[in-house]
């Protein structure tokens, strides 16, 4: 987990006041510029570092991790128990490799956002909410438990019957996203998207853009891969199907893609179902291509002898390769369906009636566009929920949360508060109003407020890092090193809790201990961290073990070469060590870099003390 910007902040202000040559410091440390910055802004980069048995804001309790590098594409899915509600949410967010990238970032939250207007509807895993944790963004979507269709049809040959049922459920979720969105394009149709329990279906990765850029066409790694190849394609890195399971119009350059590509897809997914196979057997990307392009699919009779011939053809006509040979939409395809199961196997499902939107998934919704930025929208939302229950604390925490960020904060004040007297134990409402007082410069007040809500969720690392930092900014140091000290004994794996722990050690002068703390975070981040080093090396020049400082400042330029301020710290080094021409070349090394730079020198005891030195 990498360092947010408000530890960098930190750390950097620290640095900065450098230790004089008669032992003292420079500069004020607690100016009025960090006094008013808030820990409400607290953004991390990192890793999502959450471990089975961990606890994510002192609320989610990881039960099992899903996907991740080498086994899914973009995403992975944290199954959570909310230990306040009881509650079974899958909690999706991006890796590693894509999660700082800005255009993946908001394609998820557009995403995201499609899914939950998609709202509630039987044949659809459900998206409850957008949540940012360590600016990170996770959808909490419905735990649905049981299988997918992939894991069933490993174990056997779905009975066709079963299969027709699967099949009609998958229609009636893409008929409804259509209905919700005209032109709908699912994308990614394929048995392990289709989650079951018994005789029922969900599908599930909606959401996925379906409009296209005519742009290049490159290979990404999905969780699908045939015999140890990539499996799925991308353009732009925009997701356009799992290879088995794609449309020979979406090979080729510029094709415009649309339901009737789903369909193809859908037509697969029915063969496998019905078969255990697909329709075409390839062992390389290269190979798929054409086998969708220019290869017959096989007669799902062959694998299936007992398949009505209705059903039969109706896969052969999902497959066909000209779009225009094969159904218009998916309602069509369910009607043909759901008489078949009705003629053939005397069955018929219930109406796929969409459900009412309750009270607390209009709340949801509005807590979604609001971590969004669509503030008008969620504040609509939000009132709409309280028309229909006026004292919901869940809509007034939100609500406040989104007054907060407007900068309302009295309005805001005024929800917490009356969410806190309709639930005194309410920890989201005491920390939002902690967080207020933080924005408006009021940490006397904040820090109450942290503390109730610690008293709901003691786990609860994000709240008492907030805490820490406006001890900090109090100049209760001892009192802000507690903080961070329980945090690292909570979360172990995070980089900001050890980096502020170690700022707080070297505040008070106890250079070894900050030094065990840093290497806890270099650790962490396998050396790989530049403000750790420059932290590092600071301690060792201040306890006057100018050899280490030196090869820790080195170590912090290796990883960040364009950075001045590594090259003013070893500079003072080297001005300590006596090295006068090394250290005159690093100073104006560092003041071409940054021009600013020269400013703050100025202020610098060494680099006043080298301009009286021939």
């Amino acid at each position: 987990m990498k360092p947010s910007w408000q530890v960098k902040f930190w750390i950097e202000t620290f640095l900065k006041r450098r230790p004089t040559w008669e032992g003292g410091e420079t500069g004020e440390f607690f100016s009025e510029a960090s006094m008013s910055l808030s820990y409400t802004s607290f953004k991390t980069a990192g890793i999502p570092t959450w471990q089975i048995g961990d606890s994510i804001l002192g609320r989610y309790k990881v039960l099992e991790i899903r996907g991740g590098p080498g086994r899914s594409g973009m995403g992975v899915v944290f199954i959570v128990l909310d230990q306040e509600t009881g509650n079974i949410y899958a909690a999706k967010t991006l890796q590693d490799w894509c999660a700082n990238n800005v255009r993946a970032r908001k394609r998820f939250e557009r995403e995201s956002r499609m899914w939950i207007e998609l709202e509630n509807h039987p044949n659809i895993v459900k998206a409850h909410f957008l949540e940012q944790i360590n600016d990170r963004p996770y959808l909490f979507l419905e735990f649905v438990p049981g299988s997918d269709v992939s894991s069933r049809v490993r174990m056997g040959a779905l009975e066709v019957r079963l299969a027709v049922k699967f099949a009609i459920q998958i229609c009636r979720a893409m008929g409804h996203a259509a209905r919700r969105f005209p032109g709908f394009v699912h994308r990614d149709i394929k048995p392990s998207n289709c989650l079951t329990w018994q005789e029922n279906l969900k599908l599930t990765d909606f959401g996925l853009a379906k409009a296209m850029d005519k742009l290049r066409i490159t290979l990404m790694p999905d969780e699908g891969a045939v015999g140890g190849h990539v499996s799925s394609i991308s353009k732009e890195g925009r997701k356009l199907g799992t290879l088995p399971y794609m449309a020979p119009e979406l090979f080729a350059h510029g094709q415009q893609q649309d339901v009737r590509s789903d369909i193809y897809s859908f037509g697969v997914t029915l063969f496998k179902m019905i078969t255990t196979k697909l329709p075409f057997q390839a062992s390389s990307p290269e190979e798929w291509m054409d086998c969708h392009i220019h290869a017959e699919p096989k007669d799902p009779a062959v694998f299936a002898p007992t398949i009505p011939p209705v059903v039969k053809d109706l896969v052969l006509t999902c497959l066909a390769k000209d779009p225009d040979e094969r159904f218009k939409d998916f309602t069509q395809i369910g009607d043909l369906l759901s008489a078949v199961l009705l003629k053939d196997y005397s069955e018929r499902l219930p109406r796929d009636t969409p459900q009412k939107l309750e009270v607390r998934d209009i709340v949801h919704k509005a807590i979604s566009y609001s971590r969004l930025g669509f503030h008008k929208e969620a504040l609509d939302y939000f009132d709409r929920a309280l028309a229909a229950d006026a004292v919901n604390p869940e809509a007034l925490t939100g609500k406040a949360i989104t007054l907060n960020k407007l900068g309302l904060h009295e309005e805001a004040l005024d929800c917490c508060d009356r969410a806190i007297a309709v639930e005194q134990y309410l920890a989201d409402a005491w920390i939002i109003k902690g967080r207020i007082y933080a924005n408006i410069n009021r940490p006397e007040k904040a820090v109450p407020c942290f503390d109730s809500a610690l008293k709901v969720r003691p786990e609860a690392t994000d709240v008492l890092m907030e805490k820490g930092d406006i001890l900090f900014t109090m100049k209760k140091v001892e009192d802000a090193l507690a903080c961070y000290d329980r945090a690292t004994k909570l979360h172990p794996g995070s980089t900001n809790a050890w980096l502020m722990k170690s700022l707080m050690l070297m505040e008070l002068g106890t250079y070894q201990e900050a030094i065990d703390s840093v290497n806890q975070a270099l650790k962490l981040e396998g050396g790989q961290l530049g403000i750790g080093w420059a932290c590092k090396g600071d301690a060792y020049f201040r306890m006057g073990r100018l050899s280490k400082a030196e090869k820790c400042f080195t170590k912090a330029l290796s990883l960040e070469p364009q950075y001045p301020f590594y090259l003013v710290l070893l500079g003072c080094t080297y001005v300590r060590m006596g090295q006068h021409d090394i250290a005159r070349k690093i100073f104006s090394k560092a003041q071409v870099l940054d021009p600013g730079v020269s400013q703050y020198l100025t202020s610098v005891d060494e680099f006043k003390a080298l301009q009286g030195v021939g």
